[in-house]
């Protein structure tokens, strides 16, 4: 995977969600609601960090021996580990995909076609998901993470794994795994495109997620509120 493998036909930041995010409206373009100084210094960092990764390409993240890609790796894990604490159940219709998330994204991370930049990217289409209003619950959450990891190695490879492999990591039937891709295309109005700017910001929220020390802090994080604006309640666990 190279530069080109991210799309940015329109400049840094063009293919962002909404304007709170990606700039404009909302403080600092990326989090909102901070002070000038710091607003403008967040901003500086993530216009450095999107032209880094829009210079270098995704070769950056290559290696998953490399620390730096399991460091990403093992933020999101605990990240979406909190996610899944802080989410209400369900109903028990949507829970297709019969693992928990964690050992769902292990078992796709260990195989040699995954990568940490397909798991950046998933991630992405979550928080599009829920920027269009879905509400995550713990019984869909281990299949929407399936289904954005298969969507992102359907976009950034040309030989992405076939969907009896995509099955079995979710310990569920090629037929009801369609279903679940089509509603999560719909719900994605099918914008996968994902720009520089975008990881960016994921990765800033990311770093900040993981050098919180605990549950509360975490509640509080941008990244928490990005997936899940009532966090701020106690967890379950």
């Amino acid at each position: 995977a190279g530069a080109m493998v991210v799309p940015n036909a329109d400049g840094p930041g063009a293919a962002c969600g909404r304007p709170k995010t990606c700039g404009g409206e909302g403080g600092d373009g990326v989090r909102g609601g901070r002070g000038d100084d710091e607003g403008a210094s967040s901003s500086a960092v993530l216009e450095l960090l999107a032209s880094d990764i829009e210079t270098i390409g995704l070769e950056m993240f290559d290696g998953k021996d490399s620390a730096f890609e399991l460091q990403i790796f093992h933020s999101i894990r605990d990240f979406l580990e909190y996610l899944d604490s802080v989410c209400e159940e369900g109903a028990h219709d949507s829970d297709i995909v019969n693992c928990e998330v964690s050992e769902c994204l292990d078992d796709l991370y260990m195989d040699s076609h995954i990568t940490v930049v397909h798991v950046l990217v998933a991630m992405v289409y979550l928080h599009r998901l829920c920027e269009n209003g879905l509400v995550l619950t713990q019984q869909a959450l281990p299949g929407l993470v399936l289904v954005a990891v298969m969507e992102a190695s359907k976009f950034l490879d040309d030989n992405s794994p076939r969907l009896n492999f995509w099955a079995a990591a979710g310990a569920t039937t090629p037929a009801d795994l369609l279903l679940l891709e089509f509603h999560f295309l719909s719900a994605l109005s099918f914008r996968l495109a994902v720009s520089p700017r975008d990881l960016a910001s994921l990765l800033l929220d990311l770093f900040d997620f993981a050098r919180r020390p605990s549950l509360a802090p975490h509640a509080q994080s941008p990244l928490a509120r990005r997936f899940h604006p009532s966090s701020s309640r106690p967890s379950r666990s």
